[in-house]
Order: C-alpha cells, then sequence, then structure tokens
C-alpha cells in the first residue's frame, strides 16, 4: 500500500493538536495520541512528497493527538517520528481510514540495534476489544527494521472508526505470549481503555462508587460525579481534576426526583460533547425490616431507588444510546446477593435488587440487536462500606422528606471480626471481605473491552460465597 499524503502537522500554542489543511477532512470519533514518557524530545511530522514540511517537537512528557482523517489525494496519513531533525532512525505510524474502518500499521525505519526507540520501549493500546496492539520491550532490538503490525504486512489491520488508540513511547509492555496473562496485566495496569467516552456514574460521592469514578477517570474517560450529597460528589471530582484536569463533573441531586434525572444527562451530555457511553447505577441504600414489619414507605422507597430510578436514567438516556456509530456504550446495574438468594429482614431490598437483572436483560434485548449496546449487571456480596458497617456507627440517609434512615448492620461491632475471621467470614472462601476498590474494579472489567462479548448477564463478585 503506497501512502502519499500532502499535509503537514502544525502545532499551536498551549498544545500539539494538529491544525490541518482544509483540504483534509476530519472524521469524528476516533483517533490517535502519542505520548512521549522519556526524557528527551522527539521530532515528530507527516509524509509529504513536498519540500517544506512543518516539523514539531514533542517535548519529554509531551502527548500529540489528532482525529482520524482522510487524504483528499489518495492513500493514507502517515506520522513519523525521529530522535533528530534529519529523519534517521524513525518510528512510523501509519493509517488510512476507509468507509467505517481504520487501517494501521506501525513500522521502524532506519533504525540500528542501538535505537533510541527500542532502547525506551514503545506499544499502541487501543479502547476496542477487536483491536490488535503492538509492544516493543524495553531493549528488544528485534522490533528495528521490522512491521510490528501485522509482521510484514502492510496497514491491513482493520478497527472500528471510533477506535481511540495510543501510542506510547518510552513505557512498553512486555510482550506476553500467554494471552491470558497479558489480559490479567491490561486489568490490573490498565492504560485508556475509555479515552473518549464519558460515563455517568450515580452514588459515586463515596464507598464503590467513588473508587470507580476514580477508576473510569484514570482509564481516560470523562466521569460524571452523581450523588445525592453535593459536597462529597464535588470533593470526588476535585480530586480527579486536581491530577487529570476537566475529567470530571459533579452533578448533586436525588436520583428519585424526575427532573434531576433529566438535568443529569442534559449535562453528562454537554460534557462528553455529545455522547454519553456508560451508565453505572450504583446508588441505592438499605431501610431493613422484616416482612411483617415493612411499612408501605420502606417498601415503595427501596423499590423507588433501586428499580425505577434506574429505568428512568436510561430511558432519559437513550437518545445517547440507541446510536449507531459503532462506539462502545455499556449499561451496569449495581444489585447485591440479596437479590439472588434474599436476605431475612431485606425483603424490600431483595425485591429491588432482584428487579435490575430483569431491567438488565431486557436493555441487552431491544438495543444489542440493533445499536450493539451491553447491559449487565454485578451482584455484589459482602463489601466493606456503610451498608455493611454496623449501625451503632451512626451512619444514615434523609430521603427526599427529610426521613432519616439508620443504615448498616444491628450489632456488628460487637462480633469482633477482626479478632477471628475463620468466624467471622466462614461462608466466605477467602475468608474475608471485599474492598471498595475490588468492587469498583469489577465494574471497570465488565465495562472495558475485555468484556465485548459479555452481556445481559449477572455477575457475581462474592469472594465466593453462596458458591
Amino acid at each position: 500500500m503506497q501512502f502519499t499524503t500532502v499535509l503537514g502537522l502544525f502545532t499551536a500554542l498551549g498544545g500539539l493538536t494538529s491544525a490541518l489543511p482544509h483540504a483534509i477532512q476530519r472524521r469524528d470519533g476516533g483517533g490517535v495520541g502519542i505520548t512521549n514518557n522519556m526524557q528527551k524530545d522527539i521530532y515528530l511530522w507527516s509524509v509529504s512528497d513536498t519540500t517544506g514540511d512543518n516539523m514539531i517537537t514533542l517535548n519529554a512528557g509531551g502527548t500529540y493527538s489528532e482525529s482520524w482523517r482522510t487524504n483528499p489525494n489518495g492513500g493514507g496519513i502517515s506520522i513519523k517520528m525521529a530522535m533528530q531533525p534529519e529523519q534517521t532512525d524513525v518510528l512510523q505510524y501509519e493509517y488510512t481510514l476507509q468507509g467505517d474502518t481504520i487501517f494501521w500499521d506501525l513500522s521502524c525505519i532506519d533504525m540500528g540495534t542501538g535505537s533510541a526507540f527500542t532502547t525506551a520501549g514503545f506499544d499502541v493500546s487501543s479502547n476496542e476489544g477487536s483491536c490488535p496492539s503492538a509492544s516493543c520491550a524495553p531493549g528488544d532490538s528485534q522490533c528495528a527494521d521490522a512491521y510490528l503490525i501485522p509482521t510484514d504486512d502492510h496497514a491491513t489491520h482493520g478497527c472500528p472508526s471510533g477506535t481511540q488508540m495510543s501510542l506510547n513511547i518510552g513505557s512498553a509492555r512486555p510482550v506476553r505470549m500467554d494471552r491470558l496473562a497479558q489480559v490479567s496485566s491490561h486489568l490490573n495496569f490498565p492504560r485508556g481503555l475509555f479515552a473518549g467516552q464519558t460515563a455517568i456514574i450515580t452514588g459515586a460521592g463515596q464507598g464503590i462508587g467513588a473508587e470507580a469514578a476514580r477508576l473510569f477517570a484514570n482509564e481516560g474517560a470523562k466521569v460524571v460525579v452523581a450523588d445525592i450529597d453535593e459536597q462529597k460528589a464535588t470533593t470526588v471530582a476535585n480530586a480527579i481534576n486536581s491530577s487529570a484536569p476537566n475529567r470530571a463533573l459533579a452533578v448533586a441531586g436525588d436520583v428519585m426526583n424526575a427532573a434531576y434525572i433529566d438535568e443529569l444527562v442534559k449535562r453528562a451530555a454537554e460534557f462528553g460533547g455529545g455522547k454519553i457511553h456508560i451508565i453505572v447505577n450504583n446508588a441505592g441504600f438499605t431501610w431493613d425490616g422484616v416482612i411483617h414489619k415493612i411499612t408501605d414507605k420502606q417498601w415503595e422507597t427501596m423499590l423507588a431507588v433501586h428499580n425505577t430510578a434506574p429505568f428512568k436514567l436510561v430511558r432519559a438516556a437513550a437518545p445517547y444510546f440507541r446510536v449507531k456509530d459503532k462506539e462502545p456504550r455499556t449499561i451496569i446495574q449495581i444489585s447485591s446477593t440479596s437479590g439472588i438468594h434474599g436476605n431475612a429482614g431485606q425483603a424490600n431490598y431483595a425485591v429491588g435488587k432482584a428487579g435490575v437483572v430483569g431491567l438488565t436483560k431486557t436493555i441487552a434485548k431491544e438495543w444489542g440487536p440493533q445499536f450493539g449496546v451491553r447491559s449487565n449487571t454485578i451482584a455484589f456480596g459482602y463489601i466493606t462500606t456503610r451498608l455493611t458497617a454496623a449501625k451503632e456507627a451512626g451512619a444514615t440517609i434523609t430521603t427526599a422528606d427529610g426521613t432519616k434512615v439508620a443504615l448498616g448492620i444491628p450489632g456488628r461491632s460487637t462480633q469482633k471480626e477482626e479478632v477471628n475471621p475463620e468466624v467471622a467470614y466462614a461462608d466466605i472462601p477467602l475468608r474475608r471481605p471485599g474492598t471498595p476498590e475490588e468492587a469498583a474494579k469489577a465494574i471497570v472489567a465488565v465495562a472495558s473491552p475485555w468484556f465485548s462479548y459479555v452481556n445481559g448477564e449477572t455477575i457475581r463478585v462474592t469472594g465466593g460465597r453462596n458458591t
């Protein structure tokens, strides 16, 4: 495949976003980002059959990005990187856009065994599970003078045009022949699984929701932190933005308020540039009581927060999910093992948590065939949150009418769990409760490209309890 791109890459003050000639047509929905993680500058330019190409300097620690675009002269786009302006020791990333598919490859030109690129290592990853990756481990001189993706073949590996690709120079993941080990490594130390995506997470002011917001943001997503407590939501969003500016937005309100749901979706879409990709219906609480003593208010509140609110959020966001742009979209309902097995003193909570399973399966069947939306439920077991702490600790939540509901398990503070976990967690094979971060990692995993063929399922995260 010949590449005869005639364009230059220009930079603007304050960033390295390319300003493209009018002849080049932008294609929205995907693109490539290049990060220089080395302690030296890189020279970056486009291939051209004319003189006077514009070259930019990608400083140490800097990033460059561009949306997929087409070449009106035919062929594709080639981005070259070198350690010297003389254009030797070159790492070349090429792509061409054909319809809804982006074809790309990564190659090394005029590299010797002492190439600075192979010494530092580099890799290509993406937010699309079906798209291949490429990696040159630090010091692997065999990468030189070879096409990395695919081997000895030029730009024939197709990915959806909505794919966000990342080329990291100086921070390559080692090549792993064991695919399971590679997946495990990526889940434990991921980079940019949700780049270019926007996520709404309800109940994100603390606990599992707050951890999920942080992890999604770390993976490149723009996160809408939704919580009834404005101060807590703002604290979470500010913490995220302190390390990744404009990555999080706090939108406080009660999910049982229909007007708030509409406002939440509106602001999320604005924050996401007109798109929403992920919903995590995590907001909820318990209001326990045995069957013969549960009041109508207790019953109706649990169904309102765990069934009606998630449904209304999904319904309000429907225009952003029922689209055919080939970008990944997923909806996750947070349930509990109480919704699977029932639990004494929690008839209302158990019914609410069981109900979202039906909603999950219906979304999968209605929105999966035409729009590719994935919908799954995660049922948590014993996770250390305010809902599983001692009720004597005093945690409460106040409903819209001012009713203060005590949260937690009565008598928990007298059980001395930390003294004898073999007794306290006897029904959990791992002999311990899960942490909010472990729970959040499960949410991120299910939303990620690694679960791209999982749909309509209920994933239990219990440490083996009730197995």
